[in-house]
């Protein structure tokens, strides 16, 4: 009979150690799946500042390329109708302009 006690008792303590290691597991999963859903979250908000980056750009380089083209214009019109020291003044500003 003390053998047969012996038996469940360790069976019991193997049951406790089984449901703690169980909760201990269940707990890192979801702790993982947190760090998991902050991660997927970080990365789509560096996605939507990298949509946002992008469309700045290409705005930017429209508007550049619409000051080439007034300045270019500028220039040819400078060149016939201006005085040569406004001439040279326009031609200045337009050099620096490219500059930044």
């Amino acid at each position: 009979m003390s053998r047969l006690l012996d038996m469940i008792e360790d069976t019991t303590q193997q049951l406790y150690d089984t449901k703690r290691t169980q909760h201990d597991l269940v707990t890192t999963v979801s702790s993982e799946q947190q760090g998991s859903f902050s991660m997927t979250t970080r990365c789509e908000e560096l996605e939507e500042r990298l949509r946002e980056e992008v469309e700045a750009k290409e705005y930017l380089a429209m508007e550049l390329h619409k000051a080439e083209g007034r300045s270019s214009h500028l220039s040819h019109l400078s060149l016939t109708c201006l005085s040569p020291a406004t001439h040279v003044s326009l031609v200045f500003m337009s050099r620096r302009l490219r500059c930044y």
